[in-house]
């Protein structure tokens, strides 16, 4: 399902305020999988759906300049992963 342009800008602001707090903490792989849960749930919070967590976790990384990995791809991979775990917890927990 395709994305209308004010959604499209929508998620694109959300990865754009998520990528500044990327870019101010360092950057251990256990520090990043607590933040993508967090995203994964702000997601949530945020009313955006599920197909467009991969688009968020790719622009957030990407302007947070997570580049200077040797492993890029597989540090983005794990991202989503983790940013999706984080958006069915919040879902779950919202369940009765």
């Amino acid at each position: 399902m395709e994305a209308s342009p004010s959604d499209s800008a929508r998620y694109r602001k959300l990865a754009s305020d998520y990528a500044e707090q990327l870019a101010e903490v360092g950057r251990s792989e256990k520090w990043l999988q607590a933040t993508m849960h967090d995203y994964g749930r702000y997601l949530h919070q945020h009313g955006v759906r599920p197909e467009h967590i991969v688009i968020c976790v790719r622009e957030s990384m990407e302007d947070a300049r997570f580049q200077q990995y040797a492993d890029q791809r597989r540090l983005i991979e794990r991202a989503i992963e983790w940013a999706i775990e984080g958006y069915y917890t919040e879902r779950a927990a919202k369940s009765p």
